[in-house]
Order: C-alpha cells, then structure tokens, then sequence
C-alpha cells in the first residue's frame, strides 16, 4: 500500500485552467483521479495495515513495546510447568516500528523448538527466558518464541578467613591495592561483590577498575571502571556491597587480570574505606593480594581481598525461526528445572509471582541480597513482603547501586511488623533495582523477606 502525502500531487496554480475555455488543464485531472484512487485504496484496506504501513514509513518510533498485554504460565494445569500463553495483547509494537493489534491465545513450550517453543539450545535449569511475540510479515502469522536471557554466572569467590582490611590511600605511600583473578569462563564482567568498612569519617569516592597484568601485579593498563561509590555511606563493620562496571570489560579464561580500589579522598590513615582480606591463610589460587607502594605495585604473597566475581553469559540475540521476521520482548519466565516454569502473571510489564521467601535477616546495617532465582536480569521495581519474627520493629529495604547507604539513598522502602509472622507490604510501590540484588536491614528482630512481583 501506498502512502498519500501532498508532495506527490502537483501544486493548485494559476496555469492549470486554460483561460481561454475555461477548463481544467490534464495536471489537474490527473490530480483528481489520483486522490480518488487511494482515497479508494485505503478504505479498502483493513486498519491494523494502515497502520503497520504508517508506522514502517516512520510513524512513532517506538520499538518492542505494547499495552494491553495479559502474559502467564498457561492457564491450563496440565502444562502450565512448561508451557507461557500470550492470553491478549491490544497492540504491540515489533522491532521495525510496526504495530500490529489484536493478539489472542498463542503459546510457546520449553520441551518444543522453534515457533511456539525455544529459539536454539536445549531447555537449561535454573535460569531465566525471555518471552518474544514473533511475526511473519508476508502473511501475519503470530507466535510466542523462548529465548535464553543473558545471566550473570558466578565465577570466582574468595569469601573465607577475614582477619584484616587493605585501606585505600592510607598513606602518600600506598595510594592504591589490588587483588589478583582469572575466570574460567569468558565474557562481560558485570559486576563485583567486595566486603567494604570505613574507618573513621572519609569523605570522597571509592571506585575499581580492572587492569591486566605484569607480571603478577596490575599493569596500570585500565580495562573497565566502576561506579563511583560515596566513601562516607559506607559502615564501621565490613559488608559485602555490589559494584557495577556499565561498560564491561571482556574477561578470557584463564587470564590473570586485576581488580584495583582507587579513591579520590584526602590521604589519611585515620579516615578511608577499607576492604576486607584474609592475611593469614590466603587459599585464593589464582591470583594474589597487591599493593602500590611509592608508584610500585608489589604483590603481597599471602593475602587475597574477599571478593566475588560475575561473568555475563548467553548473551545472544533470538533466533528467529523459518519466515518469521519481526519480534518483541513481551516478558521473562524462570525454570527452575526440567519442565518447572515459576508461576506468573503480567498485566503489561507488572508481574506477579506467588511469594518466595528470601530468608531472614537480622542486620541492622544494609545487607545484600542475591535476587538471581527471583528478579530478571534487567532494572526492575522489586514488590516486596516481610514480616518480624517476634516484637514490632521497622525494616527496610533499598537497591543496588547506592542502596548500601541506607536511608539517605533514594531507593528505600519501609515496613512495619506489628505482629510475628504477618507479612506486611512495603510503604512504597516497589524497590528500584538493577544487577539482581537489593539490600535490606531492620531496626531489631529478623526481616523475613517474599518476593512477589516487580515491574520491568
């Protein structure tokens, strides 16, 4: 179908009526009978090609989205273990901008492969899938296609024999310390954990970087650099708080590489961040503890940082199947094994899920919390339950990145328990989150936490 514009048609002037008869020139009827033409055509068109045309002429620009989408685990019992449905969706927008309407009751399998099942690969456990509406612009023909989402895969730890701390710029003399590693998987390092402390009352930022390596020490050769962490947030006991590298560097297994800590505040062994190591019997076997002395990194045989390291995996685009040629992410669904979808339900991108206890919590202090098996692997508004063993108390819950500073970050959310074993709601309509993890802490008793929905 073609689209009408006004530049097609010549322009109404003066010449296009002979003077002399009186009647109109043959631009002018040729104008009329064009109009006619696709004022025709479009009324015979049906809308939903109007205005998927409109929209790949440039209409719009939006790009995999939708409204009145109603997603879940199918309604039906007897495969609703292995089996999503698309039960409605108004209108979703594809990848090339095009918005077709009036989805209804399509379904993808994990035990199937290609249209109505998984893109490639076997079916995995224990991981995340992404959901895609899938089209065929020849004949608009729907389906629902499975897609293993990207996961962030720990590969190394070192979390045993804490009975020190490395202080970072302690002194004009050790400005920076690092920590030695190497991955046996490769891919994006995503993130880290590092179980930080401050002493006394520093002020400035507190960031990593990863670098390669000379000869067992950093190299000063910076490969990615953290986000920038608020030294005076940080507590007098140590706790493992979650660092994000936003342009990932690409980690080769087996390649030794160096996590640094560098800062900005003033040099002073009364006030900095420190990070928390073992000095006494050091089992990490890839790599080592190391420290800048006078512009000289020298390793420190013996020592290794507590650490935690987070490769990206699988992530791939969809494979399309057959003639299938346009898609849009619709949602996420968890395995938890073999055939064992979580169940949800999704009203647009608000998703609900029975609640999955996390385990109880008795810091006072922001503690980390993996969300792995219960968030996607994408920012979301985390809804939350909890509630207190014993006693009224008040807790709390803030997300990553800035979160482990507690009340005075702009992710937090409270509750209070007023009774033992009532799980009560959040005062806020959900945590913003990102990297899979949320902190949480409480005034007193322990915080049992459910996760029961979020919104991505």
């Amino acid at each position: 179908m073609a689209i009408v514009s006004a530049l097609d048609y010549p322009p109404l002037q003066e010449d296009v009526i002979d003077r002399a008869t009186g009647k109109m020139t043959r631009p002018w009827t040729l104008f009329n009978q064009t109009i006619v033409q696709n004022i025709t055509q479009i009324l015979n068109t049906p809308a939903a090609v109007v205005a998927a045309t409109v929209a790949s002429a440039g209409g719009g620009g939006l790009r995999e989205t939708f409204r009145g989408l109603h997603l879940r685990t199918s309604p039906d019992a007897d495969v609703a273990a292995r089996r999503v449905t698309l039960v409605h969706a108004d209108a979703i927008t594809l990848d090339d901008g095009i918005t077709v309407e009036d989805w209804d009751n399509l379904s993808a399998d994990i035990t199937l492969a290609g249209a109505g099942g998984l893109d490639i690969g076997a079916e995995a456990a224990s991981v995340w899938y992404e959901i895609y509406a899938i089209r065929q612009s020849s004949d608009g023909a729907k389906n629902l296609l499975l897609h293993r989402a990207k996961d962030h895969f720990l590969d190394e730890e070192y979390t045993t024999g804490e009975d020190n701390t490395y202080e970072v710029r302690r002194a004009a003399s050790v400005l920076q310390v690092g920590q030695g590693f190497s991955v046996d998987t490769e891919g994006p390092l995503a993130f880290i954990d590092v179980k930080l402390s401050k002493i006394g009352a520093p002020t400035g930022r507190l960031w990593f970087t990863v670098e390669s390596d000379a000869s067992g020490v950093p190299s000063n050769v910076i490969l990615a650099t953290s986000d920038k962490l608020d030294m005076s947030l940080l507590t007098t006991t140590t706790r493992w708080i979650r660092v994000i590298f936003r342009a990932a560097a690409v980690v080769t297994a087996g390649t030794v590489y160096h996590l640094v800590a560098q800062g900005d505040n003033v040099v002073d062994g009364a006030n900095n961040a420190r990070i928390a190591i073992d000095a006494t019997a050091a089992a990490y076997a890839k790599g080592t503890g190391s420290q800048d002395i006078s512009g000289t990194w020298t390793a420190q045989a013996g020592t290794d940082w507590l650490f935690k390291v987070y490769v990206t995996r699988n992530e791939i685009a969809v494979r399309m199947p057959g003639d299938y040629n346009q898609y849009a992410k619709v949602g996420y669904v968890y395995n938890t094994g073999p055939g064992d979808f979580r169940a949800f339900v999704a009203l647009d991108r608000e998703v609900s899920v029975p609640a999955t206890a996390l385990g109880g919590v008795v810091a006072t202090a922001p503690e980390l919390l993996d969300l792995n098996a219960h968030a996607p692997p994408c920012p979301v508004l985390l809804r939350l339950l909890a509630n207190h063993t014993g006693g009224i108390s008040i807790g709390y819950a803030s997300g990553v990145p800035d979160g482990h500073g507690g009340l005075g970050t702009p992710s937090v959310a409270t509750f209070v328990s007023v009774s033992v074993g009532n799980n009560m709601p959040f005062d806020r309509s959900g945590v913003p989150t990102e990297a899979q993890a949320y902190y949480v802490w409480t005034s007193s008793q322990t915080a049992n936490q459910f996760v029961n929905g979020w919104r991505w």
